[in-house]
């Protein structure tokens, strides 16, 4: 966890908040918080990730539907229901 935050702040420093490299950093940070059972901490980054990916690569790109993907799972362990609902 402690890598790949300095990897994300590495990568939004230097390539800067919408580049690849920077969303793919803060969608495995987003997983290994998931992996940890820090629901609280991960689901603000999958949301960031999510917009990102939309915003960088399309709604249609295969890491964007991951990244929804993602969210979705995240919110059903929550038991947000409502919430994966839209998705």
């Amino acid at each position: 966890e402690i890598i790949l935050r300095g990897a994300l702040h590495t990568h939004e420093e230097v390539l800067g908040p919408n580049h690849s490299e920077t969303l793919e950093s803060l969608a495995r940070l987003a997983c290994v918080l998931h992996g940890k059972g820090d629901l609280k901490g991960a689901e603000p980054m999958y949301r960031q990730a999510l917009a990102m990916s939309e915003r960088v690569l399309g709604p249609d790109h295969p890491e964007t539907l991951a990244a929804l993907s993602n969210l979705a799972m995240l919110l059903k362990q929550k038991g947000d229901l409502e919430g994966a609902e839209p998705m």
